[in-house]
């Protein structure tokens, strides 16, 4: 039996199907003073996947906030970097910010840095980014 046959039926990840994570991601997991992630390559590659997915789920919705808001693409990132620190978006600040960035670059739209997170509970999330969490759980992301 091949190996990469074995491989998918045991689970494991075969070598060659790795994905390819932006070193603007793994720093995400390298500790001040480190040069290797604190993470496995694997948790590494998962998180990094549904960021990439949640960020490219969030394009269209960033733009039809941008028309139904009536406000600059710098608030709307804001709204949506808000909604992303919130507890039910499963994600941690730094991916948070990754995420934020992502979706900026995606948009074409110029990124700022983002608030501090004491004062974002002052800027109000555009509509639960928890569904389209949740949306991208249940989907396979």
């Amino acid at each position: 039996m091949p190996a990469l046959q074995r491989a998918s039926e045991n689970g494991a990840m075969p070598a060659d199907s790795q994905v390819p994570v932006p070193p603007s991601f793994i720093a995400l997991f390298v500790q001040a003073g480190r040069s290797k992630p604190s993470a496995p390559r694997q948790l590494i590659e998962e998180r990094y996947e549904f960021c990439e997915d949640l960020a490219t789920l969030l394009v269209d919705h960033a733009r039809d906030k941008l028309w139904d808001l009536k406000v600059g693409e710098e608030e709307v990132l804001a709204r949506v970097h808000a909604g992303l620190l919130a507890d039910q978006a499963g994600l941690d600040v730094a991916q948070a910010q990754w995420v934020s960035t992502r979706l900026a670059e995606l948009l074409g739209w110029p990124c700022t840095s983002f608030a501090p997170v004491e004062t974002v509970e002052t800027v109000e999330p555009v509509e639960p980014v928890e569904r389209l969490v949740r949306f991208t759980r249940v989907n396979g992301g």
